[in-house]
């Protein structure tokens, strides 16, 4: 007897009940949000098969941390017995949501720290609810696969004489890749769509202060609306480090984003995606596997002392100096997150923790020929920009903010190495 898939899925509100300073952009510096321009929301996929199975939570958060999603997944493990690796954990990475991560200007303010907490609290629950609706809602299901694709996005690396700056570059790679996933019931109704994309969702900047899901939010609410309306739909971040909105491009520099840009980037992608799904659709063989390992990146030292008194340097990096110099223990490499969930045998993701650009995903995408892969950055952890190692030769924002993400050092240039021999590894593993 064929043993059956299983599938259960549950979407939640995560937007604060209580006023919560937010994240994306250092310059809000713990200034809370004055409204709501769309809802933040949560959503769980549950996928069973005989004594398989894998569990995918995703939130409209900048990322998820290694804290918090070791948290979650440990009660996870002890209320369901779920493995931890089996456990993919993504954040959407807008910028318009509450401070997920305790940074050092939240460290230095007891009131921001226990705000922080109390939302904490509140989202572990929150996700932990809908974890158990998903699972309480399971029932016989199929899935099936497609792909598009779509220009949305656009590289952020321009060269201007030598020196690289967050501006458009049109002629600079981005991943065109939307994967998507159908899920139907026994009655061949679809019940749920998941897809992926590589942009940042910075549609609003630093200077909004209204709560907002950003482009990703708005692709839902459209497909909701032209699609299937009671259709449940989970949006993936992918390997996004170096890509943001297309539409936001005016010349050599980006302008201010609206929120009319947010429904036409909303429409856009929900067209191309319901197209995509009136089309062919491939069967998936559901068979799920995982598996998950840390790799160690390497960290390179700094004169922390020299930068310290250089008023040359922005204050950010000195007040970051300063406190490395009164650290104990520097590191010289951290631990970074790398996941497979396969689905298939010739159909796997690849989470991976921190921001990772889309020239390394691409990398990824082609190990395995014959086998499809979906890579995603901004999952299970949030440790800092990944570039490739041409990259590190050109310099640029990718390169030198890791001192925003605490780390004493910048990444060693073999980083993109380290992170394929390891995909290269598990991909073979499938």
């Amino acid at each position: 007897m064929t043993e059956q898939v299983l599938c259960g899925m549950a979407e939640i509100d995560i937007t604060p009940p209580f006023p919560m300073f937010m994240g994306g952009y250092v310059a809000r510096s713990g200034k809370s949000f004055e409204g709501i321009n769309d809802r933040l929301s949560a959503g769980v996929i549950s996928l069973k098969k005989g004594n398989g199975g894998i569990l995918i939570i995703r939130a409209d958060i900048n990322a998820f941390t290694r804290s918090l999603a070791d948290t979650i997944s440990s009660e996870l493990t002890r209320k369901f017995k779920i493995p931890p690796g089996a456990i993919l954990f993504n954040g959407s990475h807008t910028h318009s949501g509450p401070a997920v991560r305790c940074i050092d200007y939240i460290i230095r303010n007891k009131k921001l720290v226990r705000l922080y907490e109390k939302y904490i609290k509140f989202l572990i629950e929150r996700l932990i609810q809908a974890v158990t609706l998903a699972i309480e809602s399971e029932e016989p299901a199929s899935l099936s696969l497609t792909k598009t694709t779509s220009n949305l996005a656009m590289n952020r690396r321009a060269n201007f004489d030598g020196t690289i700056k967050n501006a458009p570059n049109p002629d600079g790679y981005y991943d065109p890749d939307v994967p998507v996933i159908v899920i139907k019931d026994q009655r061949d109704s679809i019940k749920g769509v998941l897809f992926s994309y590589a942009c940042h969702p910075v549609t609003l900047g630093s200077w909004n202060y209204n709560l907002s899901a950003d482009y990703p939010g708005y692709v839902v609410k459209n497909l909701k609306k032209r699609y299937h309306a009671n259709a449940k739909y989970f949006f993936l971040q992918g390997c996004a480090g170096n890509t943001r909105p297309r539409i936001l491009a005016d010349g050599n520099a980006w302008r201010k984003g609206r929120l009319e840009d947010l429904e036409t980037q909303g429409k856009e992608l929900a067209g191309i995606i319901i197209d995509a799904l009136n089309g062919k659709l491939r069967k998936i063989e559901f068979k799920p596997a995982w598996d998950k390992l840390d790799v160690q990146l390497k960290l390179l030292p700094e004169d922390h002392q020299k930068i310290a008194v250089d008023s040359t340097i922005n204050k950010p990096k000195r007040i970051w100096a300063e406190k490395m110099l009164k650290a104990r223990n520097i590191k010289d490499e951290i631990p970074f997150a790398i996941q497979r969930i396969a689905l298939s045998e010739d159909f796997a993701i690849i989470a991976m923790s921190g921001e990772v650009v889309a020239e390394i995903g691409r990398r990824i995408k082609n190990i395995r020929p014959g086998c499809e892969v979906i890579t995603l950055g901004y999952s299970n952890g949030s440790e800092c920009y990944v570039p490739s190692e041409k990259m590190f030769t050109e310099g640029g924002y990718e390169v030198e903010s890791y001192y925003h993400f605490g780390l004493p050092g910048k990444l060693d240039k073999k980083a993109e190495d380290v992170l394929v021999t390891a995909c290269n590894k598990l991909l073979k593993m499938a």
